[in-house]
C-alpha cells in the first residue's frame, strides 16, 4: 500500500499520476479515476501543486544573479553586493566654439546651460553645457572656447527636506531617465534653498578615504526602475544631513543612445558681455565628431556578467579582471571588446604596466582615431584615480588571427532531398554558424571537435566530418605612426627592407618533406607573383615565384615550432590584385584547440576555406 507521495514529477501530468498511485490503495485498485467524478478532484489538486511548484521554482531562480530573468530582481540582487547598475548615459560632442567682438571686454564666458539643438533620426535633442568656459580675446576680437564638452538632456531639479536621524532617509527620484554622472547634490543647512551655507557631497564611487565626516552620498537604481539617495549614518559611510536640512538634487534627464550620431547643431542664442546690451552670433571652429556616448539603461546580461566582477575588485585596480570590469563599466557606451593583461605576461616581460586591448564601436568611422583618442586618456584618468600601483596603462590594438577550414564529409544521398551543391551550402552554414557563435571576442577559443559535431548535425544526409585547420595572420605592408600630438599618418613600406615579427596563438608543426608548414598569399616582388614559403624539411623562409617555384630569395627569416614567424627584411614592390594585405599561413601543432591570448581575436576565414562532399552509397 503506498504511504507517501512521490514528488520527483513537477508537470501536470507527473503530479496527477502520482496522486492516482497514492489512492490506489486495496479497495481503489481497480478503480476508473478518469470515468469518475473524482478525476476532477484530482485535476484540481494537481493543477494546484504545479502551480505551486512553478511560483517556488521561478522565486528560487529570481534569487541568484546567474538564474534571475527579470531585470528588477537582478537591479535587486546588485543592489546587495554594492554593484551601481548603469543608468542611462548623456550623449555627448566635443567642439571649438568662438564669437567675435571687437570692442569686447578681456575676457568672455560661455555660460553654463547654454543649449545647442540637433536632429537624429526625426528627432530633436538638446545639448547643453555643464560649466562655464572662459575665453580671452585675441589681437584681432576674435574669442575661442577650445575643447568644449556639451552634453545632452534637461537639467532638472528635486527638492527633499532631511529627516530625523530616527526614520529612514531613502529619497526617491521618479525620474527613469536620470543621468547619474550627471548628478550634483548639495545640503544646505536650512529649508530655505537660496542660502550660499550649503555642503556639495561626493559620490561614494569618487572618494578614496572615508571616515565619519565624509560628505558622500549613494545613488542607484531600485527595482521599480526610479533611483534612490541615501547618506551614510554618521560613522560607517560618512556623515548625513541633519533633521531639517533641505537636499537639493540636480541632474540631467537624457534620452541615451536615441541623441547619438547628431552632426549639425544650432545655437539658442546670441551671447553677450556684460558690459553691453549688444550680442553677438557664435560659430563653430570645429566640431569633433558627431555626438556619441549616449547609451541606455544597463542590459540584463551586462548586469549579470559585470556585477559578480566588479564586486570582487571592490572599485580598485589590482587585477588584469579589475582593469577590465572597472573600465568595462565606465566606458560600456563605447567599448564593444576589452581585454587587459600585466605586462608580465608578453612575450617580451614590460613589468610594471597594464596592457589594454579594445575594439570601440564608433558609428561616425571617419572620427574613429580621434574619438579613440579621446576615449583612452579618460581611461588613463580612471586608472589613475582606481590604480592602486604606480602602473602605466599601454593600450595595443586587437590583432586577429583567421582559421582556415578544409572540411569533407561523407554522405548518403538517399536521406536527403537536397543536391550535393545543396547539402555543400548547409554544412558550409554550419561552419559559418559555429564561429560567428562561439569565436570573435577575446579569450574564445575555437575547438575542432565542436565544429565537427555541429557539422555532423546539420543534416541527417552528412555520415560523417573531417576537417584541416590552418592559422592565418593578414599582414599590412603600412605602419600607423602617431606624433606627439596624438595625428596619425599611414606610411607605406613597399621596397623598403622591414622585419616582421608574427605571433600565432598555437604552436606550430614540425618541418617535413611532403608539404609547407608556412605559406604565404601571393604578392608582387620584381614585377612578378611571388609567395613565402618554408623548405621543404627546413625552418629556413624563402620568396619563390608562384608560376615555376624559382626561388626569388633564399632566406627571407624562418619560424619556430612555439608559434613565432619572423620575416628579416621583407621588401614586397605590391599586393595582389584584390588585397589589401599578405595572408601569411601556417599549419597549428595540435588542431584540436586553439586558444587566443593577450589581444588576438579569432575569426573564419570563408574565402579561403572548402567544403567537399563525398558520396557513400549505403
Amino acid at each position: 500500500m503506498a504511504t507517501t507521495i512521490r514528488s520527483t514529477g513537477l508537470d501536470f501530468q507527473a503530479i496527477k499520476n502520482n496522486l492516482k498511485t497514492f489512492l490506489q490503495q486495496d479497495e481503489f485498485a481497480d478503480y476508473n479515476f478518469e470515468a469518475s467524478g473524482l478525476s476532477n478532484i484530482l485535476d484540481v489538486l494537481a493543477y494546484n501543486t504545479h502551480y505551486n511548484g512553478l511560483i517556488a521554482n521561478f522565486a528560487l531562480n529570481e534569487s541568484y544573479i546567474s538564474t534571475a530573468q527579470l531585470r528588477q530582481s537582478l537591479v535587486g540582487l546588485a543592489n546587495s553586493i554594492g554593484y551601481i547598475v548603469d543608468s542611462k548615459q548623456s550623449s555627448y560632442f566635443i567642439a571649438d566654439i568662438s564669437i567675435t567682438d571687437v570692442d569686447g571686454p578681456l575676457l568672455y564666458t560661455l555660460p553654463s546651460g547654454y543649449k545647442f539643438t540637433t536632429t537624429v533620426d526625426d528627432g530633436t535633442y538638446t545639448f547643453q553645457t555643464l560649466q562655464s568656459y572662459t575665453a580671452e580675446k585675441s589681437p584681432s576680437g576674435v574669442y575661442t572656447w577650445e575643447n568644449v564638452t556639451i552634453y545632452e538632456g534637461t537639467k532638472k531639479t528635486k527638492s527633499f527636506i532631511a529627516t530625523s536621524e530616527a526614520d529612514e532617509d531613502i529619497y526617491i527620484i521618479p525620474d527613469e531617465s536620470l543621468d547619474i554622472n550627471s548628478v550634483t547634490v548639495r545640503v544646505y543647512s536650512s529649508a530655505s534653498q537660496s542660502s550660499d551655507d550649503f555642503t556639495t557631497y561626493t559620490k561614494l564611487s569618487d572618494i578614496s578615504s572615508l571616515d565619519e565626516n565624509t560628505t558622500a552620498y549613494v545613488l542607484r537604481e531600485a527595482p521599480n526602475g526610479f533611483f534612490e539617495l541615501t547618506f551614510g549614518n554618521g560613522s560607517a559611510i560618512g556623515n548625513r544631513p541633519i533633521a531639517g536640512n533641505r537636499v537639493v538634487v540636480e541632474y540631467l534627464s537624457v534620452s541615451g543612445s536615441k541623441a547619438n550620431g547628431g552632426r549639425t547643431f544650432t545655437e539658442s542664442g546670441d551671447l553677450s558681455p556684460l558690459e553691453t546690451s549688444e550680442s553677438f552670433p557664435i560659430s563653430f571652429v570645429s566640431v569633433t565628431a558627431q555626438s556619441l556616448g549616449g547609451s541606455d539603461k544597463e542590459k540584463i546580461e551586462s548586469i549579470r556578467k559585470n556585477a559578480p566582477f566588479l564586486y570582487a575588485a571592490q572599485n580598485r585596480m589590482v587585477t588584469a579582471a579589475d582593469y577590465t570590469s572597472l573600465i568595462t563599466k565606465k566606458f560600456d557606451s563605447v567599448i564593444d571588446k576589452i581585454q587587459c593583461w600585466g605586462g608580465e605576461d608578453n612575450p617580451d616581460p614590460d613589468f610594471g604596466k597594464v596592457y589594454a586591448s579594445i575594439v570601440f564601436k564608433f558609428e561616425d568611422q571617419a572620427n574613429a582615431e580621434e574619438l579613440k583618442r579621446l576615449e583612452q586618456n579618460k581611461i588613463r584618468q580612471l586608472v589613475d584615480e582606481l590604480g592602486i600601483s604606480s602602473f602605466d596603462i599601454v593600450f595595443t590594438e586587437p590583432e586577429r588571427i583567421y582559421i582556415e577550414v578544409d572540411c569533407s564529409f561523407q554522405y548518403n544521398p538517399k536521406q536527403t532531398v537536397l543536391t550535393l551543391p545543396g547539402l555543400q551550402g548547409v554544412v558550409k552554414k554550419a561552419i559559418s554558424d559555429y564561429f560567428a557563435t562561439e569565436t570573435g571576442d577575446f579569450g574564445e577559443s575555437f575547438r575542432k571537435s565542436n565544429l565537427l559535431t555541429d557539422i555532423d548535425e546539420s543534416n541527417s544526409a552528412v555520415l560523417s566530418s573531417r576537417a584541416d585547420i590552418k592559422m592565418q595572420y593578414r599582414l599590412e605592408i603600412s605602419q600607423v605612426s602617431t606624433n606627439e600630438l596624438g595625428e596619425t599618418a599611414t606610411v607605406s613600406r613597399f621596397n623598403t627592407p622591414t622585419d616582421y615579427l608574427i605571433s600565432f596563438p598555437q604552436e606550430l608543426k614540425e618541418t617535413n618533406s611532403e608539404a609547407p608548414v608556412v605559406i604565404s598569399g601571393s604578392f608582387i616582388y620584381n614585377n612578378r607573383t611571388a609567395r613565402i614559403q618554408n623548405k621543404l624539411g627546413e625552418y629556413t623562409l624563402q620568396v619563390v615565384y608562384v608560376d615555376d617555384l624559382s626561388v626569388a630569395v633564399d632566406n627571407v627569416g624562418d619560424y619556430n615550432t612555439n608559434g613565432i614567424v619572423n620575416l628579416v627584411g621583407f621588401e614586397p614592390q605590391n599586393y595582389s590584385t584584390g588585397t589589401n594585405y599578405i595572408r601569411i599561413t601556417a599549419k597549428p601543432g595540435n588542431e584540436s584547440t586553439i586558444t587566443p591570448s593577450r589581444n588576438l581575436i579569432l575569426e573564419y576565414d570563408q574565402q579561403t576555406s572548402s567544403v567537399l562532399g563525398i558520396k557513400v552509397s549505403e
